[in-house]
């Protein structure tokens, strides 16, 4: 009896598996062009961004870029570089406002304090 239990139990898991299986070809065929469009990894750039900001506000004094999210890195070779709709300091550090500059001011602050 428990022979049976068990490959009755069996038949109904193989042909799900089997439908889903069949599905996510088909989901996959149909979304192939898809695939085929995408350059690099999606929202890889954000992460860029970031990281570069919090560089560029660690680098550079806050004389500089008064602690407003800036994209100039340090040393006077990375200054007066335009980077999109940025807005230049006297001292050529680039200022962009689309994100809040407490975003990239904590992670500063408990880095530096936590290290």
């Amino acid at each position: 009896m428990l022979r049976n239990f068990n490959n009755t139990l069996r038949r109904p898991f193989f042909w799900s598996v089997f439908t889903l299986i069949l599905l996510l070809i088909f989901s996959l065929s149909l979304r192939q062009q898809d695939f085929k469009r995408v350059t690099g990894a999606q929202n890889l750039e954000a992460t860029y961004h970031v990281l570069l900001t919090v560089t560029a506000l660690d680098e550079s004094s806050a004389a500089n870029h008064w602690y407003l999210p800036t994209v100039s890195l340090g040393g006077e070779t990375n200054k007066h570089i335009p980077w999109g709709v940025t807005v230049p300091t006297k001292t050529g550090d680039y200022i962009y406002t689309s994100f809040t500059p407490p975003g990239f001011l904590a992670p500063i602050f408990c880095l530096k304090h936590l290290t």
